[in-house]
Order: C-alpha cells, then sequence, then structure tokens
C-alpha cells in the first residue's frame, strides 16, 4: 500500500535470469538506499511469462532482453545495455558447438556447422566453453574477469551485438508513485 507521497509502498518485479542478474543488483541496490520505505519484491520469470504478468497485473516491472511482442501495450524504458560477444577457450577446443544462454536474443548465423546447445545460465555457458565444450555467446560484462585472467579468449567467429535490458510496464495511467520513483531513479543511472 502506498502513502500519498508514493515513496512508501510495495514493487513487484519479474526479471529473466540473465536480467534480473547482471542488469538489476546495483541499480536496485541504489534505489533501496534512495527508498529504502519502498519494499521491492524479486521473481525470476521467462520473457514470455514477463510480458503476460505486466500485462494482467500481476507484477509492476518487468525486466528483459527481449522487446515485448506486444510493445504497443506497454511502456517500454531502457534500463541497461552491454555486449553479447563471442568466447572460446585457451585450451583446444574439442567440440564444434555453440553454446548460448536460452533466455538472450541474438542474431547468430543459422547457417553455421556448429551444433547449437541453449544453457539454463551465463555461467553454465562460461564453464562449459572453458573445458573445450565449444564456443559461446554471453554478455561481455560477465566474461570480463575471465578473459584478463586468460581462462577464456574472444571468439572471432561472432560478431558483437548490442544487448539492451528494458523495463516494461503498464501505460502510465495505469503506474503508482512508487513505480514512477523507480523509473525516475533508473533513468538517472542508465548508461
Amino acid at each position: 500500500m502506498e502513502d500519498r507521497q508514493g515513496n512508501r509502498g510495495r514493487i513487484v518485479i519479474a526479471a529473466s535470469q540473465v536480467a534480473g542478474t547482471y542488469f538489476l543488483p546495483q541499480k536496485l541496490l541504489s534505489f533501496t538506499e534512495a527508498y529504502s520505505d519502498i519494499k521491492v519484491d524479486i521473481q525470476t520469470r521467462t520473457d514470455d511469462e514477463i510480458e503476460k504478468l505486466v500485462q494482467t497485473g500481476a507484477v509492476d516491472i518487468g525486466l528483459t532482453l527481449k522487446f515485448p511482442e506486444n510493445h504497443l501495450f506497454f511502456r517500454i524504458t531502457e534500463f541497461s545495455r552491454d555486449r553479447f560477444i563471442g568466447i572460446q577457450t585457451t585450451a583446444p577446443i574439442r567440440k564444434q558447438t555453440l553454446l548460448i544462454p536460452k533466455d538472450c536474443y541474438f542474431m547468430f548465423n543459422r547457417d553455421s556447422e556448429l551444433d547449437i546447445i541453449k544453457m539454463n545460465s551465463i555461467e553454465a555457458v562460461k564453464h562449459f566453453v572453458k573445458e573445450g565444450m565449444g564456443y559461446g555467446v554471453i554478455l561481455e560484462s560477465a566474461a570480463k574477469l575471465k578473459l584478463v585472467h586468460g581462462e577464456l579468449d574472444y571468439w572471432s567467429g561472432y560478431t558483437p551485438q548490442d544487448a539492451i535490458a528494458n523495463v516494461i510496464t503498464r501505460p502510465a495511467e495505469r503506474l503508482s508513485n512508487s513505480i514512477w520513483y523507480f523509473l525516475n531513479h533508473i533513468r538517472k543511472y542508465t548508461r
């Protein structure tokens, strides 16, 4: 429940695995420090579930890497940016496979002779690639440490692409003050 100023209340956020893990933590920490009386609940959902939950009002905010199919129904705010990059092991590659997180959306050559395996997480992709299972496509920020420490290399067989996380909400007239505080707060910190 919200008070008159809107600086108390509760926000329910549904986020995909990748968006919730790699894009949300720093901005959510900043928001909860600035608005400590607004409680935030987070649910991990698939992109299709997120769109339906926001549309029906079951959650207040959706955070996804997938642009909504029914985009005219939603208010869409860019939340954060990163890049998808190709990675490979520094050891010999023992299998010609392309490993990708299942909730990431990017373009790749479907005519490729690589077998494609969709994995549950970016961490799983990194581990399998490091062990020589094939090549991977993940967020650059998620690979940074392993690249710096020489555990992974860039894979030149993939052209980096932008990764944009979007916040989706219902139309503006249906938003509570707490949600407006959240949206305005993240706009200040979007790269």
